[in-house]
């Protein structure tokens, strides 16, 4: 197996790292200059008669001018007042000290303005030295991704395992079809300037995209072998929590590679397990430490319960479990030593993408930071909600860039003094943890999910077509150790653009998208070796047809610290 170093993406971080801004910069609102203004000037003898000739006149023409203006400005200050209130969305958590003169010189002008602008959003990487003669700065595009900007192994030459597209019309081949869901726009928008059309005739598209799997999934057996739809069938392989364990646990009795990241976890479905878990409570001082129970098809927070160490909740789990047996359970060792951002619990989530299952392909991208709005004890497990980073309803939860991660990673070290001496390069030694992770599920369910044909105890799979794509995310969180652990990972992952960096993440994430698929499908309809990749844009390869990415400086404890010994309290699971 080849092996790769895991310093490869350093570069790559110190420039993200230098590239971020100082969040408490914030300067003072710049008033444009005007370049039409002219000097007041006294009234002609001719207007003066004018003025005494008409008073009626010029009240009406004043009172219309008073109304016109009062109303202009009514919409103006409103426009702008709601501005101002959602633009402090981060303020409220304390993530991002964003500044609103800034954004507003940026978007609101040019929005108002005569002229409309032809992107979206600005770049974040332009300055304010670039303004035009009236001191406003346009909305500019944003860049495209660099050429090899991630780093790629050399391989053996792969292929598909026939030339494909041979039977495509060749007026499909930059034709795709999206269905209309808000959560399709950044695909559709990259596809677009890449020179693809849109067409309403899914059965002439070649590239099918729908955010959920439920809606074209009628379609599978009706597609073209040309064809490709934007999912995969049998994910709930791995994307139940229940499916996820058992299949790490089976992978590391298969190969004798230990998932690292994955919390111990028991499934509380079997007799045999169920034993262990006791055994492991009453025998091996289980009791001592907080678990999180869990019904392993729900999302969203709904379903999870935590139970404090020696709690009632958890020494009367097996009762729950009686008493609820037509409910499916798991119980999973509570991650505890958490990193935290400005007191509250945090996870990040991070991309990959299937971008051809023949040969198997899959890419990783860097992701952002979601913040949960409660302050964060992890000895206090009276009330869930301060232990979830999403749907609490609490407030608004937190987010937060990438690259903001890095800073604030970087400011933990300082911190923690200790880490200095057994970590070089911090930043990347957590970026590398989510690359072998990702790395590794796909190597674990490689037989479940990711082929062509996969068995059928899941579910039958109808695709028709040669090959399929998919782009996934996977959500993790960070301990004071610097040691990555993944909750869990996700198909149809929310493409909310509530925030303007998710715009911004959206179009390097699908923009590089786009280029991969292409590069891929053009090579098999020829024949050529896949790898390397000419332009994977921000997309570095992490797993190619049996090579996976590893961390070989990374060997983590088996052990890690206890928690919420302070208090028995816990959340116990009354619903189900």
């Amino acid at each position: 197996m080849i092996r790769q170093r895991g310093d490869n993406s350093k570069k790559l971080q110190q420039q993200d790292v230098a590239t971020t801004s100082n969040l408490d910069d914030k300067p003072p609102c710049s008033i444009p200059k005007s370049s039409s203004r002219s000097k007041l000037s006294s009234p002609t003898k001719q207007q003066q008669q004018q003025q005494r000739s008409s008073p009626t006149k010029q009240r009406l023409m004043s009172s219309a001018s008073f109304s016109s203006s009062y109303w202009s400005h009514l919409l103006v200050g409103t426009v702008l007042g709601i501005i101002w209130r959602y633009g402090s969305i981060y303020q409220g958590v304390g993530v991002v000290n964003y500044d609103h003169c800034a954004w507003m010189k940026n978007n609101v002008v040019n929005l108002v303005g005569n002229e409309t602008p032809k992107k979206y959003v600005r770049n974040s990487n332009s300055n304010n030295d670039n303004d035009d003669e009236n001191g406003v700065v346009p909305i500019l595009s944003i860049k495209t991704p660099p050429q090899f900007y991630a780093y790629q192994p050399k391989l053996s030459p792969m292929y598909a395992s026939k030339i494909l597209f041979t039977d495509m019309p060749a007026t499909s081949r930059n034709l795709f079809y999206a269905h209309m869901s808000k959560m399709c726009h950044p695909m559709i928008r990259a596809l677009r300037e890449q020179g693809w059309k849109q067409t309403h005739n899914w059965k002439e598209a070649r590239l099918i995209y729908a955010y959920s799997r439920g809606i074209v999934e009628a379609w599978l057996p009706e597609l073209a072998s040309w064809q490709r739809y934007n999912h995969i069938p049998n994910t709930r392989a791995w994307n139940h929590k229940d499916n996820f364990a058992n299949g790490f646990r089976r992978y590391e009795s298969l190969t004798g590679i230990r998932p690292y990241f994955v919390p111990e976890t028991f499934d509380l479905t079997r007799e045999k397990v169920v034993e262990k878990f006791r055994k492991k409570l009453y025998e091996e001082n289980g009791l001592s430490r907080p678990w999180v129970l869990k019904v392993p098809n729900m999302n969203q927070g709904k379903g999870v319960f935590m139970l404090g160490p020696n709690s009632d909740g958890l020494k009367g789990v097996f009762d729950t479990i009686k008493k609820n047996e037509d409910t499916r359970y798991i119980i999973q060792q509570y991650i505890c030593n958490e990193m935290t951002w400005n007191k509250r619990k945090f996870d990040v989530r991070v991309f990959w993408l299937v971008a051809s299952l023949d040969p198997l392909i899959v890419l990783y991208q860097d992701g952002y930071v979601r913040i949960g709005n409660g302050e964060y004890d992890e000895n206090d497990f009276s009330d869930n909600r301060k232990h979830l980073t999403t749907h609490t309803f609490l407030g608004e939860e937190g987010k937060a860039t990438y690259p903001q991660l890095n800073d604030r990673i970087l400011q933990h070290v300082e911190e923690h003094p200790h880490l200095k001496e057994k970590i070089k390069d911090p930043v990347t030694h957590v970026r590398n943890q989510f690359k072998e992770s990702i790395g590794m599920l796909v190597d674990a369910f490689r037989g479940d999910t990711f082929v062509r044909d996969p068995p059928p105890y899941f579910e039958k799979s109808n695709l028709a077509a040669e090959d399929s794509f998919e782009f996934y995310g996977a959500d993790c969180v960070i301990d004071n150790e610097l040691d990555v652990w993944m909750i869990e990972a996700q198909d149809d992952t929310g493409l909310d653009e509530d925030h303007y960096f998710r715009l911004e993440m959206h179009h390097e994430i699908f923009y590089g998208m786009g280029l991969v698929l292409s590069e891929i499908w053009d090579k098999q309809s020829k024949g050529e070796p896949i790898l390397p990749l000419k332009n994977a844009g921000k997309w570095e390869l992490i797993y190619a047809n049996g090579w996976r990415y590893e961390y070989d400086e990374y060997e983590r404890e088996k052990e890690s610290p206890t928690c919420g010994l302070k208090t028995s309290s816990s959340i116990t699971p009354t619903e189900d």
